[in-house]
């Protein structure tokens, strides 16, 4: 069912569905359930804008490590996201060179 779920998701590009109430109070012996809470809300609602601006690559990887319970939290799902962003190749922008490091090798040198 959860699987299903999280595929229907995928699919629309909707935020997957996180158990926040569930996700802290699994935490509550090292965590004030409120704070959690309140730290997960605010993680959603930066997601619930944020979501869109992110590759559907970084979404599907973030969302199949919610349906092996890798992720377990919004902030967690957020982190995630970010990390795929950042480590995603990045093209040259358009009318520039790529710049590539020459080995000591393949310098040559006027004595």
């Amino acid at each position: 069912m959860i699987l299903a779920l999280l595929l229907a998701q995928a699919v629309t590009g909707d935020l997957p569905a996180i158990d926040t109430d569930a996700h802290c109070q699994s935490r509550a012996a090292t965590v004030r359930v409120e704070d959690c809470v309140a730290r997960e809300d605010t993680a959603l609602a930066r997601l619930q804008t944020s979501w869109p601006d992110f590759s559907d690559a970084a979404q599907d990887n973030c969302a199949s490590r919610l349906e092996e319970d890798d992720i377990t939290s919004w902030s967690g799902l957020e982190a995630c996201l970010v990390i795929a962003s950042l480590n995603a190749p990045r093209r040259a922008p358009p009318g520039t060179i790529a710049l590539q490091s020459a080995s000591p090798e393949s310098q040559t040198h006027a004595d």
